[in-house]
């Protein structure tokens, strides 16, 4: 596949048009985006159709294969004619209906250009890097305010200068915000006593201070948290404590993968009295939980379950049931074996998948076999399975099968295999480009 970095092209200067200072001043207004697409058009500028096939991609779509070639499309726009506020080092991926919406900075960069920065047209998604002795500084950036999202990577973030970033009135308007790698032990307890909480939807806090405690704080502070993420530290009640918890009603997507979290835990979360609804699910439980432990309520609409990290398994006869217990399933990361592969050669336990990871155990070539012999398999599906690298060679013949079976473009899916130690691809359909990145997480 080609380079998705902007193209050196040089696009004409549209900055002062009114439309175009409408959108840098309002980038939540997609609408004047398309009419600013119209427009364009009629100046014969290609970058109109950048930003109609972008907008089309916000649109929920049952169709793996549309939503494919419009993405392949808009590609290739991009890298013809660019978009709206890139730098030379932008890639299509940091576009959103035809405007520059993420940049990853140094903060040192950042605390020096950041008027410069922050003038980029409708940008609202930042990541800064080597930010920890300088959140005292960057509070004062009043450019902030523009900002919807906010990432801060560093080594160790500790919590008083931490304190004084949240508690800037610059980050009235922030939604998202992501600490990591490493969260120091009292980040949670800052976080939680801050203005930000109130106007955050998304919260991830990563590190292996991040433990319980961490979860108690927020799950003890009122939010309008729709996403948490947790990190991979967390151990014990956590579980425990977001399902009692009066303040996280609007909880929508869940992600703790620190600890084992037993059967009765799950229950109490998938029972608790709060009108909690999950979409997507990325926890470790213990050996043997069953699937019945996700037949509540609370589990009804998810559609991502991932419960790979860990010994979690599950069984042929769960893979049977799957498609009945969470009929709005599509993204599947779990442990199984050679006889959970063929139970879902053999049935249709996920007729609505769009990807699906599986980390295999005592699973043959004759088990892979069956899987692309099936008549369920959709060639509209990524499969990107983990298996037992000391079988590579007699997984080697597959690779002639897999290149014809998925020869056809018009086919969104793929089918990936790697050693489940190294991470090495044993055989896949397609080159490295073809599976998303986030799919499946057992292997990020």
């Amino acid at each position: 596949m080609a380079s998705s970095q902007m193209t050196q092209y040089t696009p004409p200067d549209y900055s002062d048009h009114p439309l175009y200072q409408h959108i840098v001043s309002d980038p939540l207004d997609l609408d004047a985006r398309l009419v600013f697409a119209d427009w364009l058009e009629e100046q014969g500028d290609q970058r109109s159709k950048l930003i109609r096939i972008q907008h089309q991609l916000t649109q929920p779509s049952e169709s793996a294969e549309w939503r494919k070639v419009l993405e392949d499309e808009a590609r290739v726009l991009f890298e013809q004619h660019g978009g709206f506020g890139g730098r030379e080092d932008s890639n299509y991926l940091d576009f959103y209906v035809g405007f520059l919406d993420r940049l990853s900075v140094p903060t040192n960069e950042f605390l020096e250009r950041s008027s410069e920065i922050m003038a980029t047209p409708a940008f609202r998604q930042l990541t800064l890097t080597r930010v920890a002795k300088k959140m005292e500084r960057l509070a004062t950036i009043p450019e902030l305010s523009r900002l919807r999202s906010l990432t801060l990577r560093s080594t160790l973030i500790d919590g008083h200068p931490f304190e004084l970033l949240v508690n800037s009135s610059n980050l009235d308007n922030l939604r998202q915000l992501s600490v990591l790698p490493d969260c120091g032990d009292d980040i949670a307890p800052a976080l939680a006593s801050s203005p930000v909480i109130n106007t955050l939807t998304e919260l991830t806090l990563e590190g292996k201070l991040v433990r319980s405690d961490s979860v108690q704080h927020i799950a003890r502070t009122p939010s309008n948290l729709t996403t948490l993420n947790m990190g991979r530290s967390v151990r014990d009640e956590a579980l425990d404590l977001i399902a009692d918890s009066d303040h996280l009603r609007s909880l929508r997507h869940l992600d703790i993968i620190g600890g084992l979290f037993p059967e009765a835990s799950l229950r109490r979360l998938g029972s608790s009295r709060f009108d909690i609804l999950f979409e997507t699910m990325r926890i470790s439980v213990e050996r043997g939980t069953p699937l019945s432990a996700y037949a509540y309520p609370r589990f009804g609409n998810l559609h991502s379950l991932h419960r790979t990290h860990g010994p979690a398994f599950l069984s042929a006869d769960e893979i049977r049931e799957i498609a009945t217990m969470l009929p709005f399933l599509r993204e599947l990361d779990v442990n199984t074996d050679g006889a959970g592969i063929r139970e879902m050669a053999k049935s249709s336990p996920l007729a609505n998948a769009i990807s699906i990871g599986l980390i295999a155990e005592r699973t043959l070539p004759s088990d892979i076999v069956a899987l692309l012999d099936s008549e369920y398999l959709s060639l509209n599906i990524n499969i990107v399975m983990m298996i037992d690298g000391r079988q590579a060679d007699s997984l080697t013949p597959l690779q002639d099968r897999l290149t014809s079976l998925y020869s056809d473009e018009q086919n969104a899916g793929g089918f990936r295999i790697l050693d489940r130690e190294s991470g090495v691809v044993i055989v896949q359909s397609h080159d490295d480009d073809h599976f998303p990145e986030h799919s499946p997480h057992f292997y990020r």
